[in-house]
């Protein structure tokens, strides 16, 4: 079984490597806000503490729509302010990439979104 697994992981990593996605393509990330989970296909990542609000305003929007920091309700609790949100989003970013082996979020100083051209 850890043989399989290991095969899979293997396959999927090459093909992002190759460029190619290893999720379906009817597929899209889903924020579930009772989990603090993010999924796409059958992988799934937990959020915690600012992230969770991060995710709750992001996933609320349409794939590709940008989400600004003022958006964030209530808002991030942070000592850097609006760098503290790009500290989280780049944080959730780099979870992300860990996890699942692609970026899927664009992440600016004070806006992130899910790359569009990734599920469409």
């Amino acid at each position: 079984e850890f043989m399989e697994e290991y095969r899979a992981d293997a396959e999927e990593k090459a093909l992002l490597e190759q460029g190619e996605k290893w999720w379906k393509a009817d597929e899209k990330p889903i924020y579930d806000q009772k989990e603090k989970t993010i999924s796409l296909g059958a992988r799934k990542l937990k959020v915690v503490k600012n992230q969770v609000a991060v995710c709750k305003a992001l996933f609320s929007k349409p794939i590709g729509e940008w989400m600004q920091v003022y958006e964030i309700n209530p808002p991030l609790k942070t000592k850097q302010g609006e760098r503290g949100f790009y500290y989280i989003a780049r944080g959730l970013n780099r979870k992300v990439r860990q996890d699942f082996g692609v970026d899927i979020f664009e992440v600016g100083m004070t806006r992130i979104r899910i790359k569009k051209e990734l599920f469409s």
